[in-house]
Protein backbone atom coordinates (compact mmCIF):
# COMPACT_ATOMS: atom_id res chain seq x y z
CA UNK A 1 0.00 0.00 0.00
CA UNK A 2 1.55 3.22 -1.03
CA UNK A 3 -0.24 6.39 1.22
CA UNK A 4 -0.04 10.42 -0.03
CA UNK A 5 -0.30 13.48 2.57
CA UNK A 6 0.18 16.73 2.11
CA UNK A 7 1.85 18.43 5.67
CA UNK A 8 0.29 21.22 6.81
CA UNK A 9 2.37 24.38 7.72
CA UNK A 10 2.80 27.92 7.24
CA UNK A 11 6.76 27.55 5.36
CA UNK A 12 6.35 31.78 5.06
CA UNK A 13 10.32 32.33 6.10
CA UNK A 14 13.66 31.61 4.23
CA UNK A 15 14.60 30.39 7.96
CA UNK A 16 11.26 27.70 7.55
CA UNK A 17 12.01 26.48 3.74
CA UNK A 18 15.54 26.36 4.36
CA UNK A 19 14.89 23.88 7.62
CA UNK A 20 11.90 22.14 5.77
CA UNK A 21 14.59 21.11 2.87
CA UNK A 22 17.59 20.43 5.30
CA UNK A 23 15.23 17.86 7.08
CA UNK A 24 13.99 16.24 3.76
CA UNK A 25 17.87 16.29 2.55
CA UNK A 26 19.37 15.19 5.68
CA UNK A 27 22.04 12.19 5.11
CA UNK A 28 21.81 10.39 8.00
CA UNK A 29 18.05 9.43 7.04
CA UNK A 30 18.70 8.62 3.52
CA UNK A 31 21.36 6.06 3.27
CA UNK A 32 20.79 5.08 -0.26
CA UNK A 33 21.51 8.26 -0.78
CA UNK A 34 18.73 8.93 -3.23
CA UNK A 35 17.37 12.14 -3.83
CA UNK A 36 16.97 14.90 -6.85
CA UNK A 37 17.97 18.65 -5.31
CA UNK A 38 21.33 20.68 -6.55
CA UNK A 39 23.20 18.80 -3.54
CA UNK A 40 22.93 18.70 0.01
CA UNK A 41 25.66 20.60 1.59
CA UNK A 42 24.30 23.70 4.28
CA UNK A 43 25.36 26.13 1.24
CA UNK A 44 23.46 24.11 -1.29
CA UNK A 45 20.91 23.83 0.75
CA UNK A 46 21.09 28.11 1.33
CA UNK A 47 20.77 28.53 -2.39
CA UNK A 48 17.84 25.77 -2.85
CA UNK A 49 15.97 28.20 -0.68
CA UNK A 50 17.39 31.08 -2.56
CA UNK A 51 16.48 29.66 -5.68
CA UNK A 52 12.59 29.38 -4.85
CA UNK A 53 12.22 32.54 -2.99
CA UNK A 54 13.82 34.45 -6.06
CA UNK A 55 11.32 33.16 -8.30
CA UNK A 56 8.24 34.22 -5.76
CA UNK A 57 9.98 37.69 -6.03
CA UNK A 58 10.19 37.69 -9.66
CA UNK A 59 6.67 36.91 -9.92
CA UNK A 60 5.48 39.27 -6.85
CA UNK A 61 3.79 36.28 -5.12
CA UNK A 62 5.23 35.97 -1.97
CA UNK A 63 2.61 36.74 0.53
CA UNK A 64 0.96 32.90 1.43
CA UNK A 65 2.71 29.97 2.05
CA UNK A 66 6.31 29.25 0.18
CA UNK A 67 6.13 25.52 -0.51
CA UNK A 68 4.41 22.61 -0.30
CA UNK A 69 5.89 19.41 1.67
CA UNK A 70 3.93 16.05 0.78
CA UNK A 71 5.21 12.24 1.21
CA UNK A 72 4.56 9.18 -0.45
CA UNK A 73 4.90 6.49 1.97
CA UNK A 74 5.02 2.51 1.53
CA UNK A 75 3.33 -0.02 3.66
CA UNK A 76 6.48 -2.76 4.66
CA UNK A 77 4.72 -5.07 2.01
CA UNK A 78 6.18 -2.80 -0.50
CA UNK A 79 9.80 -3.81 -1.52
CA UNK A 80 11.18 -1.62 -4.22
CA UNK A 81 15.38 -0.82 -5.24
CA UNK A 82 16.53 2.66 -4.14
CA UNK A 83 16.35 2.88 -8.16
CA UNK A 84 12.49 1.93 -7.96
CA UNK A 85 12.13 4.90 -5.36
CA UNK A 86 14.42 7.53 -7.18
CA UNK A 87 12.07 6.75 -10.37
CA UNK A 88 8.80 6.87 -8.38
CA UNK A 89 9.92 10.03 -6.72
CA UNK A 90 10.34 11.60 -10.56
CA UNK A 91 6.79 10.00 -11.52
CA UNK A 92 5.11 11.65 -8.86
CA UNK A 93 6.74 15.26 -9.98
CA UNK A 94 5.52 14.17 -13.85
CA UNK A 95 2.25 15.40 -12.36
CA UNK A 96 3.23 18.96 -12.12
CA UNK A 97 3.80 21.51 -15.34
CA UNK A 98 7.46 22.25 -16.70
CA UNK A 99 8.94 25.14 -14.92
CA UNK A 100 7.88 23.52 -11.24
CA UNK A 101 10.88 23.56 -9.05
CA UNK A 102 11.44 20.68 -6.04
CA UNK A 103 13.44 18.61 -4.18
CA UNK A 104 12.46 14.90 -2.93
CA UNK A 105 13.96 12.10 -0.80
CA UNK A 106 13.50 8.98 0.36
CA UNK A 107 14.25 8.24 3.92
CA UNK A 108 14.63 4.77 4.82
CA UNK A 109 15.83 6.01 8.85
CA UNK A 110 14.17 8.24 11.77
CA UNK A 111 15.50 10.98 13.61
CA UNK A 112 17.12 8.19 16.01
CA UNK A 113 18.94 6.34 12.99
CA UNK A 114 16.12 3.15 13.29
CA UNK A 115 14.95 1.91 10.01
CA UNK A 116 11.10 2.94 9.36
CA UNK A 117 8.79 2.46 6.70
CA UNK A 118 10.95 3.88 3.18
CA UNK A 119 8.77 7.35 2.31
CA UNK A 120 9.73 9.74 0.01
CA UNK A 121 9.70 13.39 1.08
CA UNK A 122 9.02 16.15 -1.83
CA UNK A 123 9.14 19.89 -0.84
CA UNK A 124 7.65 21.57 -4.51
CA UNK A 125 7.85 25.53 -4.98
CA UNK A 126 4.15 26.59 -5.22
CA UNK A 127 4.87 29.39 -8.24
CA UNK A 128 6.39 27.84 -11.50
CA UNK A 129 9.45 29.00 -12.68
CA UNK A 130 8.30 29.67 -16.35
CA UNK A 131 5.09 31.00 -16.01
CA UNK A 132 4.27 32.35 -12.45
CA UNK A 133 1.78 30.43 -11.97
CA UNK A 134 0.38 29.79 -8.35
CA UNK A 135 -0.08 25.60 -7.86
CA UNK A 136 -3.64 25.72 -6.62
CA UNK A 137 -4.03 22.89 -3.99
CA UNK A 138 -7.95 23.29 -4.19
CA UNK A 139 -10.62 19.76 -4.10
CA UNK A 140 -10.16 19.87 -8.48
CA UNK A 141 -6.14 19.40 -8.29
CA UNK A 142 -6.09 17.28 -5.49
CA UNK A 143 -8.56 14.64 -7.26
CA UNK A 144 -6.44 14.68 -10.38
CA UNK A 145 -3.06 14.12 -8.12
CA UNK A 146 -4.92 11.00 -6.59
CA UNK A 147 -6.06 9.74 -10.18
CA UNK A 148 -2.40 10.04 -11.56
CA UNK A 149 -0.77 8.35 -8.19
CA UNK A 150 -3.39 6.08 -8.31
CA UNK A 151 -2.15 4.87 -12.08
CA UNK A 152 1.67 4.96 -10.98
CA UNK A 153 0.74 2.56 -7.98
CA UNK A 154 -2.33 0.60 -10.00
CA UNK A 155 -4.81 1.36 -7.45
CA UNK A 156 -2.72 0.24 -4.21
CA UNK A 157 -3.07 3.42 -2.82
CA UNK A 158 -4.86 4.90 0.31
CA UNK A 159 -5.30 8.79 0.63
CA UNK A 160 -7.45 9.60 3.77
CA UNK A 161 -5.32 6.89 6.13
CA UNK A 162 -2.11 7.92 6.49
CA UNK A 163 -0.29 6.23 9.30
CA UNK A 164 1.66 8.54 11.19
CA UNK A 165 4.37 5.40 12.47
CA UNK A 166 5.38 5.81 8.67
CA UNK A 167 7.39 8.53 8.81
Amino acid sequence: MVYFKIIKGDFKTKETIRNVINYVLNPAKNPHNIFHAYGNTKKEIERMADSFLVVQRIYNKTSCKRVIHCILSFSKEERHSPKQYLRYGYMFMGFFEPGTQYIFALHVKDNFGNSCYPHIHFVINPINSITGKRLSIDKTMLYFLHEYINRIFEGNTDFKNFPEKFV
